[in-house]
């Protein structure tokens, strides 16, 4: 069904899952779990200014946190 191919496709291990894609709907990042407000902005700057392309989010993250 649509939604098991959906799963597979996006790699959705466990729910709730933030899936994110670019305009052309390749994949980009998953987030899995709850994320607090502050992160999910960080996690949009991430994608907009294109640190997708060089570095995980996790690093990202940590780097914020400096």
């Amino acid at each position: 069904d649509a939604h098991a191919d959906a799963v597979r496709r996006y790699r959705i291990r466990a729910f709730p899952t933030i899936c994110l894609l670019d305009p052309k709907g390749d994949h980009l990042v998953n987030v899995v779990g709850y994320m607090e407000r502050k992160d999910f902005l960080k996690l949009l700057d991430y994608l907009k200014g294109g640190s997708y392309r060089t570095m995980s989010l996790e690093d990202y993250f940590q780097r914020k946190k400096q």
